[in-house]
């Protein structure tokens, strides 16, 4: 194949953060074809795709993101590159072409992507669970502790041992400005909260500099055109609060304590036993699972599933990236027995992954859903959480994750441990989150045939529910 033009659009002598922004950029030249049809190529496809007798002033494609990706326009012998040069930010190229004399322009898209897995990043960590305490993820816990924020907030673990060691190495330093902004914040709390939390895994120290790094570049947000957010606005006042708190060496020299607490996590989270469950009843597969905390932590959890597209057609890379508590506050508990409390543990990791499987799936019922559960007043009331879940879709994904979950542990676990386990479950969401009819909610999904995959269940349990008054 001969390559008669080759133009790398590249926004030379900028930075990195100049860069994050997404880029449109017009193609310098007319690109003529004189048959009725040409041939597109991107890197993630199998092989090109055929246009042909457009009749469309625009012609539109898009793409994820990949490292030195470009595109190929192809006719018979000849090709064009056009490479792709911001990443991991979004590029638009308008491209003027003449089709047998029909002129149009074709719009290449790149889409910006929030995270990128390297071909070694797949290698290592396909179909393996990872838990993990990251340095800076760590410090962003920190820093929002012992903020005002943080001290008056109710979802934070500030009674382990752990803690106390945080507050009397660091209160030399709580003059420090980093507080001062973070507490100037405009946003309520949780907004600010997650923004600065989940965030700050998209970035790792070199030397004193706190910098984006791969995988991940935007864990939470809705600005895909340059990933802003709270913790990367404050990086400069983190970065002096690092240096001048020594927080590294703090890190480091709680090293050991942080691998035992990883240890104990992964006892009490067997996350690979919920993973191969859950793929055995639902359809869509992911190909890692990490499990990232804080020993502050003490609710507040989040998902977030990350994806990138593999070369020539492969299909994709997904991770599923949770964001939990940490095993001391479950030492806390009047469990002594050990399945109960890890019962208790995986319900958290549970029901954050099962909304990967069981939100995809409500989609198919989606009318169905809104039908029974936009009755609300039947279903759930104020003073729990449930404000939080505004429509009829979000609710009925509530009942059927924890649903799901005492299913899980009722075919899991022996009788009297689960029992206790989903005992607990209930009293969390009908006192506590005001699921009215939760517990007839559960009762009624486990009590439907065992040999069934849950992706099954569905029918059924839309038909029982759409009888509750």
């Amino acid at each position: 194949m001969r390559y008669f033009y080759l133009l790398s659009l590249i926004l030379s002598g900028l930075s990195l953060l100049a860069q994050d922004k997404s880029v449109k950029v017009i193609y310098p030249r007319t690109i003529s074809i004189k048959s009725d049809s040409f041939k597109l190529y991107y890197p993630t496809w199998k092989e090109p795709e055929t246009f042909k007798n457009i009749d469309s002033d625009t012609l539109d494609m898009g793409n994820d993101a990949v490292k030195n990706a470009y595109y190929l326009i192809i006719s018979g012998h000849d090709t064009v590159r056009i490479n792709y040069s911001n990443f991991p930010f979004a590029k638009q190229i308008f491209v003027p072409m003449e089709l047998n004399g029909r002129k149009f322009t074709h719009r290449l898209r790149v889409n910006a992507v929030t995270a990128y897995f390297s071909a070694d990043y797949i290698t290592e960590n396909s179909q393996k669970v990872n838990f993990d305490i990251p340095e800076v993820y760590e410090l962003a816990n920190i820093v929002w502790t012992l903020s005002k924020r943080g001290q008056t907030a109710n979802n934070l673990n500030k009674s382990s041992k752990y803690y106390q060691k945080v507050l009397n190495y660091f209160s030399p330093f709580l003059g420090h400005s980093v507080f001062k902004a973070i507490d100037s914040t405009k946003k309520n709390y949780f907004e600010a909260y997650y923004d600065f939390r989940e965030n700050s895994l998209a970035f790792s120290f070199e030397g004193d500099k706190i910098i984006r790094k791969e995988p991940y570049f935007y864990i939470m947000g809705n600005d895909d055109r340059s990933f802003s957010s709270l913790f990367e606005k404050l990086i400069p006042e983190i970065e002096d609060f690092a240096k001048t708190s020594n927080y590294r060496k703090f890190f480091a020299d709680h090293n050991s304590y942080y691998t035992k607490s990883i240890k104990k996590q992964q006892k009490l989270m067997p996350v690979r036993k919920m993973w191969t469950w859950l793929e055995q009843n639902f359809d869509n597969k992911f190909n890692a699972y990490k499990i990232v905390y804080s020993p502050l932590i003490r609710a507040t959890h989040s998902t977030q599933n990350f994806l990138t597209f593999l070369p020539f057609g492969k299909g994709y890379f997904t991770e599923s990236v949770m964001f939990v508590c940490g095993p001391e506050i479950f030492e806390t508990l009047k469990m002594p027995n050990r399945k109960e409390r890890i019962g208790y543990a995986s319900g958290i990791v549970f029901t954050e992954i099962d909304h990967n499987y069981v939100n995809k799936l409500s989609l198919k019922y989606q009318h169905q859903i809104k039908s029974i559960f936009s009755n609300r007043e039947i279903w759930a009331s104020a003073g729990g959480d449930t404000e939080r879940y505004s429509t009829a879709l979000s609710v009925f994904n509530e009942y059927m994750t924890h649903a799901v979950f005492c299913r899980y542990v009722r075919q899991t676990f022996d009788k009297k441990a689960a029992l206790k386990i989903i005992d607990s479950r209930i009293d969390l969401m009908v006192n506590r989150r005001k699921y009215l009819k939760f517990r007839e909610f559960t009762d009624k999904l486990i009590s439907l045939d065992n040999r069934k995959k849950v992706k099954e269940l569905y029918p059924e349990i839309l038909n029982w529910a759409s009888l509750i008054k």
